[in-house]
C-alpha cells in the first residue's frame, strides 16, 4: 500500500518561515486567573454559571481565559482616586 502525504499549503511555524513571528494568545487556567486576580475559584465558577465576569473559552471540560481578556477586565474595573493638593 502506497502512503500519501498531504502537501503543506503553509510553512510550519519555527522552521525559518514568515509564520515564526506570529504571536499566539496566552491562555490561563482558572487557578492561574484566581492567583492573578485574587478571585476565589468558587467566584470564577459562579460567575461562569451566571454568565458574568471575565470572558472565557470552554472546550469540553477545559476552561481557559485569554490573558488579554483578564487584564482588560481588571482595567475596566479600575477606580481612579482623586488627589487633592492643598
Amino acid at each position: 500500500m502506497e502512503r500519501k502525504y498531504l502537501k503543506m499549503d503553509h510553512p510550519i511555524p519555527g522552521r525559518d518561515s514568515p509564520m515564526e513571528n506570529i504571536r499566539y494568545p496566552r491562555y490561563l487556567n482558572e487557578k492561574e486567573v484566581a492567583d492573578m486576580t485574587g478571585f476565589s475559584l468558587s467566584t470564577l465558577r459562579n460567575n461562569r454559571f451566571l454568565s458574568k465576569g471575565i470572558p472565557y473559552i470552554k472546550v469540553g471540560k477545559s476552561v481557559r481565559y485569554d490573558l488579554k481578556e483578564v487584564v482588560a477586565f481588571m482595567e475596566r474595573h479600575r477606580i481612579q482616586m482623586e488627589v487633592f493638593v492643598e
